[in-house]
């Protein structure tokens, strides 16, 4: 099969000279008999964009023989498909967060499930409370750990950690500078949050000016599991130089446990008898634990030698 290479030459009305070369017609048509379409759906397209298709009739029956069906895609994983008064974003809009389960707002934070296990966010949110327990079992889980489990990741796991870390800074909020300490509910509110998952002892002291007003925080001391080893140098150097005239001391027991020790009891004996030479009045010793803590102060343990130094906060 030979194909003609003769062509001709003319001018167009522009004065460009265009070259035309003819094709043999039974090239063509065995072009057209046998196109190198790589699948029925390229097939398809290419008829539905006006490609060598004689008419309406061939496409129906293509799609007919080659039972090819064409449908919508739909990805079930996604809480976008799911019906809307189901889809946690939305019933967060329309009723509130409140109204919403924890795993229901955990996956809120993970957006999507997952096509390898094709499970959806929310199965995952409820895998992560059943394997950690709560809330706090996910914020104390390694980073490494979580993002290990099928179907969350690195980038849904910082998600999580960040929404926890926010929560907890939230709640250390409620107490900062310039705010008076009315009662040592309102010091177990702000640390207990921050203190209750601690592993070992920390000592704080909170400095206070003349009318019981928040200057700043100190970090005494970070001790081991049960114990931590605090000198009174170390607690009223920085007293003395925010020129603090009282101070509340605050430290964990990891055990949970608030009761105080006999150490406890010792060491805020000391503390006070020192406050007093130098003028500065220890207003409380909190111990906080799992949920609950004590306050030397409204248990009355400062012993009778130290009661003169004892003063009510403000209320």
């Amino acid at each position: 099969m030979q194909v003609s290479t003769q062509g001709c030459r003319q001018e167009n009305p522009h004065g460009l000279e265009q070259k035309f070369t003819k094709i043999d017609p039974d090239q063509q048509r065995g072009f057209e008999r046998k196109p190198n379409y790589r699948s029925r759906i390229q097939l398809v397209g290419f008829m539905f964009a006006g490609g060598m298709c004689p008419g309406r009739g061939l496409l129906i029956e293509t799609i007919r023989r080659k039972r090819l069906h064409i449908v919508p895609k739909v990805d079930p994983m996604s809480m976008k498909n799911w019906p809307k008064e189901d889809r946690p974003r939305e019933k967060l809009l329309a009723s509130g967060a409140r109204s919403l389960s924890t795993a229901e707002l955990l996956a809120i934070l993970l957006g999507t499930g997952d096509r390898a296990t094709g499970r959806s966010a929310l199965e995952h949110a409820r895998d992560l409370i059943q394997c950690y327990g709560s809330l706090r079992g996910i914020g104390n889980a390694p980073a490494g750990e979580i993002c290990k489990r099928p179907g969350i990741g690195e980038a849904k796991a910082a998600r999580l950690y960040a929404a926890l870390e926010i929560a907890k800074r939230m709640g250390e909020e409620r107490i900062s500078k310039g705010l008076p300490l009315h009662s040592s509910e309102d010091v177990f509110q702000h640390y207990h949050p921050r203190l209750r998952d601690v592993k070992r002892e920390l000592f704080l002291v909170i400095l206070l000016d003349s009318k019981n007003r928040i200057i700043r925080e100190e970090q005494i001391s970070e001790g081991s599991l049960d114990v931590s080893v605090v000198h009174p140098r170390e607690v009223f150097n920085p007293v003395i130089r925010e020129s603090a005239a009282a101070v509340v001391l605050v430290h964990n027991h990891p055990s949970g446990d608030p009761s105080p020790s006999p150490e406890d009891v010792r060491l805020t004996r000391r503390l006070v008898e020192v406050g007093n030479v130098l003028g500065v009045k220890i207003l409380d010793h909190i111990i906080i634990g799992e949920g609950e803590y004590v306050s030397f102060h409204d248990r009355g343990l400062l012993s009778e030698t130290l009661a003169k130094t004892k003063v009510v906060l403000s209320t």
